[in-house]
């Protein structure tokens, strides 16, 4: 079992790999494979998952803290290509409407998991990637108001999700506590485009394409910049994207984030994970075995 540090909403790469390794398993089609992976990984012994249209998600929790993993799409180009970007009013500021939607028809489900299983004061962690990591945001925005007891949430390759008085709420209540990952030219985190509205959210961490993980801004700007002046709709800009940088599909991929995250922890980071396999491709081994 990894040595989960659920109650310190500190930054630390081990968390990091913990929420990677959930936002991993979360594309598993055997669900008690992953509920098999919550109990000897996490040491949780209350599950479920949930599978909604094309919504899927799951929830485990004990004593000691609850985890909410949201799946990503299995199709990029068919979700870029055919998304709905309009926002529309949430909670706090306006939000996605596809991905509102999508979370609407979980949401339910994971209150009622959380009321019957989460005691109000354990820690609540949320994470996912690409599709996911918008959906976990959303869910974090609405959780937030009825409860304060957040203490992390993470994404890993997010398209942007909400506005920014959205954000600016988000970041003003979960201070530090949200944290952004980018893989170098991961095309999937620069849509929908700011000139719709949106706005990204949470402390970046920036893989540049070394594999190094930087704090600052400014890496990520440098690609940023690179296609900051192709301002249209999101359907022809990820087109546009995907032409220009090939490699933005690649570095979407949950694998290669996982790999980067593994990159930058330290020896006693790997200790704590329980992290034997240090070569990318016996990690990957480890994690799809």
């Amino acid at each position: 079992m990894i040595n989960f540090p659920y109650t310190d909403t500190k930054f630390s790469t081990l968390t990091s790999y913990i929420m990677a390794l959930c936002a991993r398993r979360v594309y598993d089609d055997d669900a008690g494979a992953i509920q098999t992976f919550c109990t000897d990984t996490l040491g949780t012994n209350q599950f479920t998952f949930l599978n909604q249209g094309a919504t899927q998600a799951f929830v485990c929790a004990d004593t000691r803290f609850t985890l909410i993993c949201f799946r990503g799409t299995t199709d990029i180009d068919d979700w870029m290509t055919n998304i709905k970007a309009k926002l529309i009013d949430a909670p706090i500021g306006r939000a996605h409407k596809g991905f509102t939607e999508g979370l609407d028809a979980v949401y339910p489900q994971i209150l009622d998991f959380i009321n019957h299983h989460a005691p109000a004061r354990t820690p609540l962690w949320l994470c996912g990637h690409s599709l996911g990591g918008a959906l976990a945001t959303l869910c974090a925005l609405r959780l937030r108001l009825k409860r304060t007891n957040i203490c992390g949430l993470y994404t890993f390759g997010s398209p942007r999700v909400v506005d920014a008085n959205a954000g600016d709420y988000l970041a003003s209540v979960l201070p530090n506590r949200i944290w952004r990952f980018v893989n170098n030219e991961d095309i999937v985190t620069r849509v929908p485009p700011a000139s719709m509205g949106y706005d990204h959210l949470g402390r970046i961490r920036y893989f540049d394409n070394t594999g190094v993980m930087h704090k600052h801004m400014s890496y990520w700007r440098r690609f940023k910049d690179r296609v900051n002046s192709i301002e249209m709709r999101a359907r022809e800009r990820y087109r546009v994207l995907r032409h220009n940088y090939p490699d933005g599909v690649a570095d979407h991929s949950m694998d290669r984030y996982i790999d980067r995250i593994v990159q930058n922890m330290t020896t006693d980071e790997k200790s704590q994970a329980a992290l034997a396999p240090t070569q990318a491709g016996e990690f990957l081994e480890f994690v799809n075995g």
